[in-house]
């Protein structure tokens, strides 16, 4: 998984920050976890030192996608902006008869 993913980095880099990003915290906390439960089963030669190294790599990534959420939400580029029926008139939520059939 993380041959995988650090294959798609470049890819990442290029496109416009999204919502969906924070998703990726999820996919690469879990890659953490796992090399660290690892680590501390086998405990192979430095170890520690390693473990330091990841713990600081996933952080920074963290706080990265922190910081580029924040900045979002500041310029309102975090959700969506409101649709045609923002003066709370529900009928102009419904859908016409014609655009149901297509006709």
């Amino acid at each position: 998984m993380v041959i995988a993913q650090a294959r798609l980095l470049p890819a990442y880099r290029r496109l416009s920050f999204i919502r969906s990003f924070l998703a990726l915290i999820f996919s690469w906390t879990a890659v953490t976890f796992a090399g660290l439960f690892w680590f501390g089963v086998t405990h192979p030669t430095g170890w520690r030192a390693e473990s330091f190294g990841v713990l600081t790599l996933i952080s920074v990534f963290i706080g990265a996608i922190a910081a580029r959420t924040a900045i979002a939400l500041r310029q309102g580029q975090l959700f969506p902006t409101p649709g045609p029926y923002v003066n709370g008139d529900s009928a102009s939520m419904m859908p016409l008869a014609s655009d149901i059939s297509g006709h």
